[in-house]
């Protein structure tokens, strides 16, 4: 992986649902799935990964793994919070293991959920082209 690109992320599934209906009482038991990004990040800059992230570097001579963020700062679906909570957690990663990942985090003015990649073409370009 040469780049990872998160655009208007989650935190997870349990949170959008307690954000769209408030405290929902065994919510974490109901749903199926969870698609929880804050544990799928943890995971995925983890000892293993970051191990073989290196490996991955010296065999394909990257120079460093491209993580972007980009989220609305009007997006009526999923909270720019939560865009914001990934961005620290990746950020702190980042910048722990400097010599591996490059992040970067856009908030674009007044983009929605609907709108973003329109809003966003140039951000989103960036982070796809940068070598």
């Amino acid at each position: 992986m040469d780049k990872l690109v998160l655009v208007s992320p989650f935190t997870s599934i349990l949170d959008m649902a307690r954000h769209l209906v408030g405290p929902i009482p065994f919510a974490k038991y109901v749903l199926q799935h969870n698609f929880d990004n804050e544990l799928s990040l943890q995971r995925l800059f983890s000892l293993p990964f970051y191990s073989s992230a290196l490996e991955y570097k010296q065999r394909r001579r990257v120079s460093q793994v491209e993580v972007a963020l980009i989220h609305g700062t009007r997006d009526e679906i999923v909270p720019v919070a939560m865009g914001r909570t990934l961005a620290g957690q990746i950020a702190a990663v980042a910048k722990q293991r400097d010599s591996l990942f490059r992040f970067s985090f856009d908030e674009i003015p007044r983009a929605t959920h609907n709108d973003i990649m329109g809003r966003a073409q140039h951000e989103l370009f960036d982070a796809l082209s940068r070598p």
